[in-house]
């Protein structure tokens, strides 16, 4: 019962938009100390965004390749065996080298991969949590603290957790380039031979690199849009480490009449394309011959638009001086009541609309020698 009082006070807290940290502290502390720790909660909405996006603790946001607090990849204690090299692992020994060195690569990065790691678990769960109370598990308020339009804010909306794995993964990545020969090796080996990696049950991992498990299915998730069903544990208390399901996957299997392969939920929304981008990263996929012909008539379309626009002459108003309209004549009739054969049309006349009319099918004269006979009726 005494964990169920914390949890609940803990995702109220996380609804009204304070850091789950703070509400708890708050709530242990003295009155002495809860004054020093109320002010803190009515900013912890801003200063918990900004840590979570690096901004606190010397950290600064920058658009440049390199950052001051960039993750420096550790020396590699092995160097990349030759398979890598001959693009060619499969024989036993070769294999087993090959998965020393991905235990060597990850270790040399192990802060950045723990980072990314701990941002998908949150993640995972986060989204679960939101599906499991919306379920009718716990309240609508939880549900609506933990869905899409929850506080962003450690603990709060799980597209707040995934923008931190998005931005996580692309860390990672980075620092993975600037290893060099080390995580650049392994990763661009096992892009163009991802069979290496998926053992005789068809289940990954077979080489070991973690480094690369977490790009598979950062791209995996960002590609599809299915977070769930995942294989995280649902509605867990941090304090106790308690959690009332185990596995995300179990209990969707469940809510599905147990299906083994039940449909995954689709979240369509943009917010997922920044994953999407480790596709390119684990994916050696090659155009068709049908899309480099399209992509060939779009180039040829768009030089052409290009040549027309910059290449040819082109009117450009008021640049060149305009030619006086030559003099136009038509039949008039004079204030006097005369008529006027070829009578000069002014600019501007009423005559003026009409006057340049002419008759694009002209029908052949009609030439009449004798007067028909009046018919005569009675």
């Amino acid at each position: 019962a005494p964990v169920v009082k914390i949890f609940a006070a803990h995702a109220f807290s996380v609804a009204m938009g304070l850091h789950a940290s703070v509400a708890v502290s708050a709530a242990a502390a003295s009155p002495a100390s809860a004054a020093t720790v109320l002010p803190v909660a009515s900013v912890g909405s801003t200063a918990n965004v900004r840590r979570g996006l690096g901004l606190l603790d010397g950290g600064s946001a920058s658009s440049f390749s390199s950052c001051p607090n960039d993750l420096v990849p550790q020396p590699l204690t092995k160097q990349p065996p030759q398979c890598i090299d001959d693009e060619d692992c499969t024989s036993r020994e070769d294999f087993l080298e090959l998965r020393k060195f991905s235990k060597a690569v990850d270790k040399s990065l192990a802060e950045a991969l723990k980072r990314t790691q701990e941002a998908r678990h949150t993640f995972e769960r986060r989204v679960c949590d939101y599906h499991y109370a919306s379920t009718g598990h716990h309240s609508q308020r939880l549900a609506d603290a933990c869905g899409p339009n929850g506080p962003m804010v450690p603990g709060g909306s799980y597209l707040y957790e995934l923008r931190r794995w998005s931005d996580a993964v692309h860390m990672l990545h980075h620092a993975c380039t600037k290893s060099q020969n080390g995580c650049n090796a392994i990763k661009n080996y096992l892009r163009v031979h991802p069979e290496d990696d998926i053992g005789a049950g068809g289940n990954h991992g077979k080489a070991q690199s973690k480094i690369w498990t977490e790009l598979r299915l950062a791209c995996e998730v960002g590609e599809t849009r299915s977070p769930v069903p995942n294989d995280s544990p649902v509605w867990c208390d941090d304090l106790t480490g308690l959690c009332e399901q185990k596995s995300c996957r179990v209990w969707w299997r469940a809510m599905h009449e147990g299906r083994w392969r039940p449909p995954p939920w689709v979240d369509d929304r943009v917010d997922y394309d920044d994953l999407r981008d480790a596709c390119a990263w684990v994916k050696n996929s090659k155009p068709t011959d049908e899309e480099l012909d399209e992509y060939q008539h779009k180039l040829l379309d768009e030089v052409a638009k290009q040549k027309e626009e910059y290449c040819s002459p082109r009117w450009v108003e008021g640049y060149c001086k305009t030619e006086a309209p030559a003099t136009r004549r038509a039949q008039c009739i004079l204030k006097t009541g005369q008529r006027c054969e070829r009578g000069v049309v002014m600019p501007g006349s009423e005559n003026d609309d009409t006057s340049d009319w002419a008759e694009r099918f002209e029908e052949a004269p009609v030439q009449v020698e004798v007067a028909p006979l009046a018919v005569c009726l009675p």
